[in-house]
């Protein structure tokens, strides 16, 4: 998950004396299309092209005029896996790093196939998946957007008012 927030001065509307719903609005505005860019942009990173996961990364925008943060994120519960990795090679703190061990539910072995040969196991031990920063990758990226969208949207409000010379 992913929180996108307004970094200009939240004093700004009542500095310029204008009218604060519009301000919020254009800053609303500019923030918006930093969330559809974010979208896009770790749609792009999800490190499969099809599927739940990829179909799962959406956008939350403000609700409330006063509100300026909006958030993407992904409402499957695998991935933060995906984000952080798993095993060896988890970037999550609170993994304990290990290697994990897969045994057969029902039946006395796995059955797997690898390079064109099948293959039996009582049990397999896997060191982890490498992590696929889609989300942290993203942030520095899409915060930027976010306040160059919300900047241009605010300077373009502050044009109509005849005291911006």
């Amino acid at each position: 998950m992913i929180e996108v927030k307004n970094t200009q001065s939240p004093g700004l509307a009542a500095f310029l004396n204008a009218k604060p719903g519009d301000y919020q609005n254009a800053v609303r505005l500019g923030l918006k299309e930093a969330l559809i860019y974010g979208v896009a942009e770790i749609k792009k990173d999800t490190p499969v092209f099809q599927g739940p996961l990829k179909a799962s990364i959406f956008l939350e925008e403000p609700q409330a005029a006063a509100e300026m943060t909006g958030t993407i994120y992904s409402d499957k519960e695998y991935a933060a896996f995906i984000e952080y990795g798993t095993g060896v090679y988890s970037e999550n703190p609170l993994s304990n790093k290990q290697p994990f061990t897969i045994k057969p539910k029902n039946g006395k072995a796995l059955k797997f196939s690898l390079g064109g040969s099948v293959f039996f196991r009582r049990s397999v031990t896997i060191r982890g998946a490498h992590p696929a920063a889609m989300f942290r990758k993203n942030y520095q990226k899409i915060q930027d957007k976010a306040d160059e969208a919300i900047t241009k949207r605010v300077n373009k409000f502050m044009e109509g008012y005849p005291d911006n010379e």
